[in-house]
């Protein structure tokens, strides 16, 4: 109490002295004389924020700032000083609101007991306080040389001036997701995106185009598919659809995310579902194994000596058994070199590990018998698949005899036919080691869809299988094909066929990228 006494005292001398010298030494020297006991002061004092610097006294003084300062001048609001003006106010007399004296006036007022706001004593409190500390907001002080105003918060005037200059509000943090898309491929020039090749229209650039519209990624990430972290689990190329595609990509969480996205889809692109992944989660690099399906007519098995090859062909039981023992020998590890294009016997890559691969139950659409036959593997090279039921084909249909397959796998080079793109899907992609590792934590889910199996099916039902069909029909394509077996010498070990038949210049990557990317046919 003792401490309150000068403190009061010190302000009456100045009030005394003017606001020459006098007034500031008297100040100043109460300062130095609390300087020691000060935080007993603030204990007998109760105030809640901000202190009265220890080595100037009651800093600010001379300073004043504009709202709630506290100086020898004493400003429109909030100020203190010999003067004391209408608001916040501090004096001997005390105002009549937020004044400070010795009884202090119910708001922002100071003196014994010290108020929240606009009040002026030894603390200073939460808005627009003086003290060598500095508080909050409006504050004033010395130290270090700091800032002598500290903003703590946007003022509604300086957001609206930035609205009126244009500047877009900071959106959340994008997050790292994948997407399961379905399309039909028919009329694109296959999955990945070429920038500066627009004439040639990919899946990607339609999807990019449905994100950019949707406002879940900025208009720049589509020139520049790196920056939002953008990878496919598998290449498809021109005409090849699938049922189950997965993308990892960053983007905002708006909401209604996949519905927004397929209001800018056109019908025979859609996306299925999306999850939540890791953050350093890469589709195509963290893929366990690919499963796709291959849709053809089943007079493709009629042998060429015996069997109608039109529509009026029907398989049989034994020859559908026929079909799944030659199959069934794709089945674990071999040397796959002749069933690609540009790597040799001897690349250990060109070894790839198959754990399934078999044919489905025909069916008949449109007057014509159909069949699935379906291949899982770790990854595939480009034209794989369709040159392993492209050598099938040809044995049954007895242009090549049953032993080629093992000769295959040697180091000899073996003229391998490749079936069409036509009837190629990508149909599930498999994560067993990251869902066995993330997709019980509690965070992440497990990337399994069987939640929308049915959305699955109705998007095959309604866009793939019926494209495959009318296409087989209209174009035949794989009658076409079948009339180029005789050709092929299936007893040479080097063939111009197999050595010529992708001109374009293959990279590495596109030879090994975790798919069947098919080249054009």
């Amino acid at each position: 109490m003792r401490c309150i006494r000068l403190l009061l005292h010190c302000i009456g001398a100045a009030s005394r002295c003017g606001v020459g010298g006098r007034g500031r030494l008297a100040l100043r020297g109460f300062g130095r004389l609390v300087s020691q006991p000060l935080s007993r002061v603030h204990q007998a004092l109760g105030f809640r924020y901000g202190a009265v610097g220890r080595q100037r006294g009651m800093a600010g003084v001379e300073q004043g700032l504009e709202a709630g300062s506290c100086g020898e001048q004493g400003l429109e609001a909030g100020s203190c000083g010999e003067q004391g003006l209408e608001a916040g106010s501090c004096g001997e007399q005390g105002l009549e609101a937020g004044s400070c004296g010795e009884q202090g006036l119910e708001a922002g007022s100071c003196g014994e007991q010290g108020l929240e706001a606009g009040s002026c004593g030894e603390q200073g409190l939460e808005a627009g306080s003086c003290g060598e500390q500095g508080l909050e907001a409006g504050s004033c002080g010395e130290q270090n040389g700091k800032r002598q105003r500290v903003v703590g918060l946007e003022s509604p005037t300086v957001k609206r001036l930035k609205e009126e200059a244009g500047e877009q509000p900071r959106k959340s943090p994008k997050r790292k997701v994948v997407l399961l898309v379905a399309y039909s491929g028919k009329g694109y020039h296959g999955m990945q995106r070429n920038v500066g090749s627009a004439q040639f229209k990919t899946i990607e650039d339609e999807l990019v185009k449905a994100l950019v519209k949707a406002g879940c990624i900025p208009e720049n990430h589509g020139n520049d598919m790196r920056k939002m972290a953008f990878q496919r689990c598998a290449r498809t190329d021109k005409g090849v659809s699938a049922a189950g595609q997965i993308v990892s990509l960053k983007l905002w969480l708006i909401d209604n995310l996949v519905e927004k996205i397929n209001e800018n889809l056109p019908p025979g692109i859609k996306i299925l579902g999306l999850k939540r992944v890791t953050g350093r989660f890469n589709s195509k690099n963290t893929c366990d194994a690919r499963t796709y399906f291959y849709m053809l007519p089943t007079f493709a098995f009629a042998h060429k000596d015996f069997d109608r090859q039109n529509e009026e062909f029907r398989l049989s039981i034994e020859a559908l058994g026929n079909v799944n023992k030659l199959l069934g020998c794709y089945k674990g590890t071999h040397n796959f070199h002749n069933f690609t294009s540009g790597k040799g016997p001897r690349d250990p890559s060109a070894k790839r590990y198959i754990m399934e691969m078999f044919c489905e139950d025909p069916f008949v659409r449109q007057g014509m018998e159909f069949s699935v036959l379906k291949v899982k593997g770790q990854s595939f090279m480009m034209h794989q698949i369709r040159k392993m039921i492209g050598l099938v084909i040809a044995i049954v249909q007895g242009y090549a005899p049953a032993s080629v397959m093992d000769q295959s796998w040697g180091e000899e080079k073996v003229d391998v036919p490749k079936a069409p793109g036509l009837g190629l899907v990508l149909d599930t992609v498999h994560f067993e080691k990251y869902n066995n590792r993330f997709g019980n934590d509690g965070v992440h889910e497990a990337l399994q869809w069987t939640d929308v199996e049915e959305q699955i099916l109705a998007f095959k039902e309604d866009h793939i299988y019926p494209t495959i069909i009318r296409t087989e029909i209209e174009e035949q394509s794989m009658a076409n094909w079948l009339s180029t077996l005789p050709i092929h010498d299936f007893t040479a070990t080097a063939s111009g066929v197999q050595l010529n038949e992708n001109h374009s210049k293959t990279t590495k990557e596109e030879l090994d990228d975790g798919s069947d990317a098919t080249g054009s046919d």
